[in-house]
């Protein structure tokens, strides 16, 4: 019943500057461009797995050995599908001006969008009773919004057979859930994310500590350990809401330096690796205090009134194994929990020209460049962040901001470049 959908789309733009030529009598604006656009597009590839070919109906699957032993012949599949799913649609609007200074020295290009992401497609978990363990619908719908700025100076400065041009950008993206499939507050992505309603996509749900309305952790007043809270707690989006990028570029005669920095802010991580590292003692957090017993930080006492007592003398039971691998502390993950905030190098160029009076006596090679490059060089990280590179997650799904150690280490790359041109 929905095997189509329709993907219009319109733009339009004045050029400012053209239309009315008394702008640019200041001498500092030279250009203007005002554009704008709409545009309705469909999707049935939302998320791996989930709306391919052959997903309308349920199927049963042929079990591996059939007909050998005692093995069924086949298996119902994990998940219901829906033949009455339908595409996912965006509806994008976006207002842009462009501008040049200065003889177009300097150009500057604002965008501000906006995108009502409906009928998502999302696989809902069901009781395992039913003999699947979800169903396929269009169960979602995100809006996002966002702001886009761009800047670039040709050339930034410029002296004689030297001259140096940057570039920078600034992207502000939050994407918000409005709605989830009726009767549902929550659906789980993966990992630690979830699609919340009335929270970002996506957002962590973490095991944290029991704590008072002060946020102050709540301790057993026999053992000195800190309880569990037995719900988990809502916490920040896995995807980042500032994006900035910084590219400089800089020549002398046949010579060039070219460099890429990238920050990523607002969004957060769960370093799972760390419970990984607690667990066989080699984390700093596996040696709090020098495995001595301790206060717990900031923590208080229940009363039978209610009210709370800051600790102040009660200890740990026990500061080493029995605490921190036999789950007491690595079971809690906002222990591991921090800032995927991040300033990269992302990749520096050295390159050589060779001078054209080195190539006019080769009749086969007439340019030559020689380049070093390097990536992933140098990381910034919060000094919350102890662990990895924040930017590396266990998938490349929707389930992003969760690291273990199953997966590839971050790793710096160095190579070089030869351009011949005959």
């Amino acid at each position: 019943d929905h095997q189509s959908y329709f993907y219009p789309g319109v733009n339009a733009a004045l050029v400012l500057s053209d239309m009315m030529p008394s702008l640019k009598n200041g001498g500092i604006l030279n250009y203007a461009k005002l554009k704008g656009s709409y545009a309705q597009t469909g999707s049935v590839f939302a998320l791996p797995g989930t709306t391919g070919a052959y997903q309308l109906e349920s199927t049963f699957s042929q079990v591996g050995g059939f007909p050998y032993g005692t093995l069924p012949g086949f298996s119902a599949d994990g998940s219901i599908n829906n033949p009455l799913i339908k595409p996912e649609t965006v509806r994008s609007t976006e207002v842009g001006l462009e501008l040049g200074l200065f003889n177009s020295r300097i150009i500057t290009e604002l965008a501000y969008y906006f995108q009502d992401n409906n009928d998502q497609v999302v696989p809902i978990g069901i009781s395992n009773s039913t003999g699947y363990a979800a169903a396929l619908l269009n169960a979602a719908r995100f809006e996002n919004k966002g702001l886009e700025v761009d800047v670039k100076l040709t050339p930034f400065l410029k002296f004689g057979r030297f001259s140096w041009e940057m570039s920078g950008n600034y992207t502000y993206n939050t994407s918000d859930v409005i709605s989830i499939y009726e009767g549902l507050d929550e659906l789980f992505v993966g990992n630690t994310s979830y699609i919340i309603k009335g929270y970002p996509a996506y957002t962590h749900k973490l095991k944290d500590w029991l704590r008072d309305p002060q946020g102050r952790v709540i301790i057993d007043p026999v053992s000195g350990y800190p309880k569990q809270n037995p719900v988990n707690t809502y916490f920040g989006r896995t995807n980042p809401k500032h994006i900035v990028g910084i590219t400089s570029e800089m020549n002398f005669k046949g010579l060039s330096l070219r460099a890429v920095a990238e920050y990523r802010g607002g969004a957060f991580i769960q370093n799972d690796i760390g419970r990984n590292l607690g667990f066989t003692g080699i984390s700093n957090l596996s040696a709090i205090n020098g495995r001595q017993r301790f206060v717990f930080p900031n923590s208080v006492i229940a009363n039978a009134d209610g009210s709370f007592t800051e600790n102040k003398d009660i200890v740990v039971r026990n500061a080493h194994y029995s605490f921190l691998q036999d789950g007491a502390f690595t079971n809690v993950q906002t222990n591991y929990y921090s800032s995927a905030d991040f300033w990269k190098l992302r990749e520096l160029t050295l390159s050589y020209e060779l001078p054209q009076s080195l190539m006019r006596n080769s009749k086969i090679v007439k340019r030559a460049t020689l380049s070093l490059i390097g990536r992933n060089l140098i990381m910034f990280t919060p000094i919350s962040n102890q662990w990895t590179d924040p930017e590396f997650s266990n998938t490349t799904g929707n389930a992003v901001g969760f690291t273990d150690s199953g997966q590839s280490p971050p790793t710096r790359v160095f190579g070089f470049n030869v351009n011949l041109t005959f």
